[in-house]
């Protein structure tokens, strides 16, 4: 019988090897348990990919929510006050400012509306003007555009008749 650790040749039913006095019993009752038994055998579950479906599902959500959470931002804290001579754009939430455009001084107004915004019919307006502080002003998110532009068209007219009669009266 040969000895475990040292693999030296010991006299049959040595319970020590003679060379090293490792015990040589130990490695006899192993080799005479049972032999190994198959207890399961498979491969990787489907289960696992769909995991990493939804991790990766879980990846692009949140910068589409981040990006959503923004541009709500910026629209929600705006708010748009037209009159019959001015137009006031307020913003911010935290700390807030105002800007005021005159109606008599806009030169243009233009608007846009992606495929999108035409379903919601909703669009954005730029109001192109004399003003120093905003000449190109953007409205944003404005419902129904054209009915807006032509509201604010006939606004800009009505001032600058006035304007006119005004300045007749002073001469």
């Amino acid at each position: 019988m040969n000895c475990p650790a040292c693999l030296k040749d010991n006299p049959e039913g040595s319970q020590f090897c003679n060379h090293c006095g490792k015990s040589v019993q130990a490695h006899a009752a192993a080799a005479t348990e049972e032999p190994e038994r198959l207890i399961w055998e498979g491969t990787c579950a489907a289960s696992s990919i769909l995991n990493l479906w939804w991790f990766l599902g879980f990846l692009l959500v949140i910068p589409i929510l981040i990006f959503l959470g923004v541009a709500w931002y910026r629209r929600a804290n705006r708010h748009y006050r037209l009159t019959s001579e001015r137009l006031t754009v307020t913003s911010g939430v935290f700390g807030r400012s105002s800007e005021d455009l005159k109606l008599v001084r806009v030169e243009d107004i233009n608007f846009n509306q992606t495929f999108w915004n035409r379903l919601f019919k909703v669009g954005d307006l730029h109001l192109i003007s004399t003003d120093k502080t905003e000449p190109d002003l953007a409205m944003r998110g404005i419902p129904h555009p054209e009915k807006m532009k032509e509201t604010i068209w006939g606004l800009v007219r009505e001032q600058r008749k006035r304007m006119v009669y005004m300045e007749q009266l002073n001469v």
